[in-house]
Parts: structure tokens; sequence; C-alpha cells
């Protein structure tokens, strides 16, 4: 029912805008849905958020990619709550939890989309490591 939904949604949205969706329900991350994204031209957003998959799994995924541009975002170590991080992390002044797996994970689609051509937008959130612009600083370290 929500592929069903999402793609009468989508069909509905006006068709000069790029667009994608963000689920935060894994169960909801099945080929269905992909299928859904794909035929709207719709890039599944790529996170990494406490209940999702760690982001080198989504990426395995077949089909993952389902538009002419990627889109990732950086919020949370999964299996980490919100609460945890800030109360960890806060005032967000220095990387405090560096996070490897999610690093090469962003900096190989960085890669994957200049290899390709195509626009790759990443969001990094302070609750991740304690601190984005230090992430950012890593993930783009050495991509030229």
């Amino acid at each position: 029912a929500f592929a069903e939904t999402l793609s009468d949604f989508l069909g509905c949205l006006p068709s000069q805008f790029r667009y994608c969706v963000e689920i935060r329900n894994p169960e909801f991350l099945e080929p269905v849905y992909l299928r859904v994204l794909r035929e709207h031209g719709v890039a599944h957003v790529l996170n990494s958020w406490t209940r999702m998959p760690p982001l080198e799994q989504q990426l395995a995924l077949p089909g993952v990619f389902t538009s002419d541009f990627t889109v990732a975002r950086a919020l949370l170590r999964p299996g980490r709550p919100y609460e945890d991080a800030v109360r960890m992390f806060s005032p967000y002044t220095t990387t405090q939890d560096p996070n490897q797996e999610v690093r090469d994970a962003l900096r190989n689609l960085l890669i994957r989309g200049k290899r390709r051509g195509e626009p790759t937008f990443i969001f990094v959130n302070n609750r991740l490591e304690g601190n984005a612009p230090n992430t950012i600083a890593a993930i783009t370290d050495g991509v030229e």
C-alpha cells in the first residue's frame, strides 16, 4: 500500500523539479519502493540514521540508485538515538566519535557522482560525529 500511495503522489508532482524521498522505516526499503522511485525519476535518500541499515548496506541494494542524481543524509550513527547524540556531542565544537564506515560510504558516493557526471548532494549533521564541518572535510579530503 505504501508504494502504491507513493506512486500516486509522485505522479501528481510537477515534472520540472528534482525530487527525492527519505524513508526512516527499514521495512519500506524494498524493491517495490525503489521501482516506484525509478519509474518517477525520484532519488532514494541514502541515510545514516538510528533505525536504518548502515549506508554501506543501503549502497549494496540492487537498484538503490533510482535517478540521475544522488542524495545522502548523514544524520546519526545507526543505533544511536538522537537524544544520546545531542547529549554526547553538544556544543558540537569537535569531532568526538569518528565514523569511518559512513565517511567511506559518503566519499564513495562523491567519487561515483564525479565519475558519472551526476550531481551528488550530501548533507551532514553535527550529531553524526560531533562536528559536521570536520566530517565534511574528512569526506572530501583527497576527492578531486
